[in-house]
């Protein structure tokens, strides 16, 4: 017997199930219901399209949540709203199966330090990741075009985030309260921030390109007193600066020794080397580096052209040298030729 995914307007929460199907019941979350399928662990529901199927919980112990590629023989191609056992997860795994994250689908996930978004997934809905307390980092997929509402609201732990190339907004509220999201390259092909887009997080510095045309209300208000805007002369980005009296600084008028600081937050360290190390495997494998134009060109501290493992261990030895107290320069460690 095939059990579809119901269209009327229950909401998701955890409850204890048994037998082979049950229907989510009212918990004033705003979420679909669905008649749950049982798979070992895994509750899940089937697609209307009966040839996929929506994740919606795992019921067992392990602190590690692995989302399956398939369920009762379905590829996983959606997690749901609002997932379920949120609590006790350290870190999640997502199968590149899936297509579509749902609104809060891991929203207050408090304990889950890092997370990676597979190339598959095209859309993300609001407030997916909203309230991840402990969340560092974050590779999204290189198929998204939008960085929705809320996306990342109190991820008060994120410190770097690359925003791939081909997203084209910025939503509302999608950095905000972000306290230790210090820097920020934002792609060209972006043309919108939304409101409030990064209010009160702890930005000092952010790059904002030509393609932008649209910033809307307080989206940098309450943020770090020496917030400064780097973009291009004659842009939005600089008549914007201009009306909220935040300083701008036109990008050639930017310090020329920028080299080994990924992450644009003015200093050198171990998340810069993270980020060359990444970016060197994620090449190895022939994939997409995950990094911009500007962050490959400061990743590659020896000037040979690539972004190599020696690049990533040359900032984290930068980074070692000045904790030590020790003034130091690229010439000083790089290998004499």
């Amino acid at each position: 017997m095939q059990f579809k995914r119901l269209r009327a307007g229950f909401c998701a929460a955890g409850l204890a199930l048994s037998g082979t199907s049950a229907v989510m019941p009212d918990s004033g979350l705003k979420a679909n219901a669905y008649v749950v399928q049982i798979d070992g662990e895994y509750n899940y529901a089937i697609n209307d399209d009966n040839e996929s199927s929506t994740f919606l919980s795992y019921t067992g112990e392990s602190e590690h949540l692995i989302i399956p590629e398939t369920l009762g023989g379905l590829p996983v191609t959606n997690i749901a709203d609002h997932l379920w056992g949120k609590e006790i997860y350290i870190d999640v795994t997502i199968p590149d199966t899936v297509t579509t994250i749902g609104e809060s689908a891991f929203g207050s996930f408090k304990l889950i330090t890092s997370i990676t978004v597979p190339d598959s997934v095209t859309v993300m809905k609001m407030n997916v990741f909203s309230g991840c307390l402990a969340l560092k980092s974050v590779t999204l997929s290189k198929n998204i075009t939008k960085i929705p509402n809320g996306t990342f609201s109190r991820c008060e732990s994120l410190s770097g985030i690359i925003i791939p190339d081909g997203v084209t907004e910025i939503g509302q509220s999608a950095f905000a309260d972000c306290s230790s999201l210090t820097g920020i390259t934002i792609p060209e092909g972006v043309t919108k921030i939304g409101t409030f887009a990064f209010y009160n997080s702890g930005l000092t510095n952010i790059i904002i390109p030509e393609s932008v045309q649209e910033i809307g209300a307080a989206a940098f208000k309450h943020c770090n007193e020496n917030l400064t805007i780097y973009g291009y002369s004659g842009s939005y980005a600089e008549s914007y600066a201009n009306s909220k009296g935040i300083p701008f600084v036109a990008l050639s008028e930017q310090p020329a020794n920028k080299t080994g600081d990924l992450t644009g937050d003015g200093e050198i360290g171990a998340d810069d080397a993270q980020m060359t190390l990444k970016a060197y495997v994620n090449i190895l494998a022939d994939k997409d580096s995950g990094l911009t134009e500007i962050q490959l060109k400061v990743a590659d501290v020896d000037g040979d052209g690539a972004v190599t493992a020696t690049d990533a261990q040359m900032i984290l030895k930068y980074y070692v040298n000045t904790l030590a107290g020790k003034e130091v320069t690229w010439d000083d460690l790089l290998p004499k030729k």
